[in-house]
């Protein structure tokens, strides 16, 4: 739960079977940290450089990552997401789905309207990945916005509608759409003749009258 609240809050964080916290140290490139001896000490063994070129090798730690503060933030951010990617990668090949938990930008909530209210064509609007049910707070606000300029609304997750009734941030989202196409993609069940939805097992759901009804009713588009 400590986590949790450091990532936003985010369900996955105590949802999935497993979280990884990849670190970095931004002094691992000084001279005698145990890292920058380690790699040295295996690169001269394999001729791939010499003993005489360490203060090479030190002079090309420094160029790279410790002039400045900000340079060495940089780098391990870098370093550190290439290494999160690697990891993602392998276990994607082994048949795991992974996801990470950061990206996007910082925007007003005035800024978002004043984006979707520049075209006057649209009148519907969708949310969609990363999963809208992983943060609902900040499109609550959007979308009681949106309700009362009488846009119609749409959400995609991954999540199954009777397990997002479950919590009261979902439901009060969920209370505000027309509709939800629920469920993971699978690529099993992979499908170009469905509208909206990349696999079979999605559905498409009548939020309104399923909440009124208690129970999930699918939209005539299903």
């Amino acid at each position: 739960e400590r986590l949790k609240k450091l990532a936003w809050n985010q369900p996955k964080v105590t949802e999935a079977p497993v979280v990884l916290i990849v670190l970095a140290d931004r002094d691992a490139w000084k001279e005698g940290h145990p890292i920058v001896e380690q790699n040295f000490s295996e690169m001269v063994k394999s001729g791939a450089m010499k003993e005489e070129q360490r203060q090479w090798f030190a002079d090309a730690r420094t160029s790279l990552y410790g002039e400045t503060p900000e340079k060495q933030q940089a780098f391990a951010c870098k370093n550190t997401g290439f290494f999160a990617m690697s990891l993602m990668l392998a276990a994607k090949n082994l048949g795991l789905e992974t996801h990470p938990m950061d990206g996007g930008r910082e925007v007003t909530l005035g800024a978002v309207l004043e984006e979707i209210e520049a075209n006057p064509l649209i009148r519907r609007v969708t949310f969609s990945g990363g999963d809208p049910f992983v943060r609902c707070r900040p499109l609550i606000a959007l979308a009681r916005e949106l309700r009362t300029r009488k846009y119609d609304l749409l959400a995609y997750t991954g999540y199954l509608f009777e397990n997002l009734l479950q919590k009261e941030e979902s439901r009060e989202l969920l209370s505000l759409l027309d509709m939800l196409v629920d469920g993971p993609y699978i690529a099993a069940q992979r499908t170009l003749t469905l509208k909206f939805r990349g696999s079979a097992n999605q559905r498409i759901i009548d939020v309104p009258a399923s909440l009124a009804e208690g129970r999930t009713i699918l939209h005539p588009q299903n």
